[in-house]
């Protein structure tokens, strides 16, 4: 998630994209998408990793929302949305920094097994 400004000094700063506006172009639109979809990528591949887990997830989507909006419209089925991992990101390019955060949206029976995994990878580290 960044808000209306980060995205535009991250479009401006990748690409030649124009700035982020509610009818943005599509190059710009790519740019963010791709953007997120590297970003997610990169944190489920070091939690997989670490956890010795696979995760499996959706293509990232990009939405010019309201936080609210954007937190009102998160569904997994039939489910409200009830947990979600927030995990903060910091883009710095061409001595310019864009600060945001990335929303893992969890359903009752995944954050079960995520913590589970994040235990057992806790034992595993404090084993002597």
């Amino acid at each position: 998630m960044l808000d209306i400004e980060g995205a535009t000094r991250l479009v401006s700063l990748l690409a030649d994209a124009g700035a982020p506006t509610a009818q943005m172009g599509a190059s710009a639109r790519e740019v963010l998408a791709e953007v997120g979809n590297i970003l997610l990528n990169a944190c489920l591949g070091v939690f997989g990793d670490l956890l010795q887990v696979r995760f499996t997830f959706a293509v990232p989507r990009l939405h010019l929302d309201s936080l609210g909006s954007m937190l009102d419209s998160l569904v997994i089925g039939d489910d409200e949305i009830r947990h979600a991992l927030l995990v903060g990101a910091r883009f710095r390019v061409r001595a310019s920094e864009v600060t945001g955060c990335m929303v893992l949206v969890l359903g009752v029976s995944s954050l079960d097994l995520f913590v589970q995994a994040i235990e057992e990878w806790a034992e595993r580290i404090t084993r002597p």
